[in-house]
C-alpha cells in the first residue's frame, strides 16, 4: 500500500514540472505534419525524413486519385483532373498509412524538455 502511493506521489510529481509545455511542444510538429506530408519533420529538423515523407504522400495522394476527388469538391473545378480520374483503393490505403506513420513520426520526433536547440536528429 505504501509502495502504491510513493509510486503514485513520483509520478504525480513528474507529471506536475512538465506536462502543458512537453505536450505543446510535440503538438506543433504533429499539426504541421498534419497539414502538409513531412513539414513536422522538417520543424523536428529531420531534412531527409521530411523530404522523403512529403515525395511519398503528395506521389500517393495523387496516384491513388485522392487530389482528383478533393479538387472536384471546389465550385468551378468539376472538370479539373490531377493525377488518376478514379479512385484506388489499395493506393489510397498506402497513402493512410504513410499519412499516419508521418503523424506518429512527428510527435515521437519532437525534442526532449531537457533537449537543447529544439529537435532531434534520428
Amino acid at each position: 500500500m505504501e509502495s502504491e502511493q510513493l509510486v503514485r506521489s513520483r509520478t504525480e510529481e513528474a507529471t506536475r514540472d512538465r506536462p502543458a509545455a512537453f505536450t505543446s511542444q510535440r503538438l506543433v510538429p504533429v499539426a504541421l505534419s498534419a497539414l502538409l506530408e513531412g513539414l513536422g519533420q522538417a520543424y523536428n529538423r529531420q531534412p531527409v525524413k521530411a523530404a522523403g515523407l512529403a515525395v511519398a504522400g503528395l506521389g500517393l495522394s495523387t496516384a491513388s486519385g485522392l487530389n482528383t476527388w478533393l479538387i472536384r469538391r471546389v465550385p468551378g473545378a468539376k472538370h479539373v483532373t490531377v493525377g488518376t480520374e478514379h479512385i484506388r483503393p489499395w493506393l489510397l490505403a498506402v497513402w493512410a498509412a504513410t499519412y499516419a506513420l508521418n503523424l506518429w513520426d512527428a510527435w515521437t520526433g519532437a525534442s526532449d524538455p531537457e533537449a537543447e536547440g529544439g529537435g532531434s536528429n534520428r
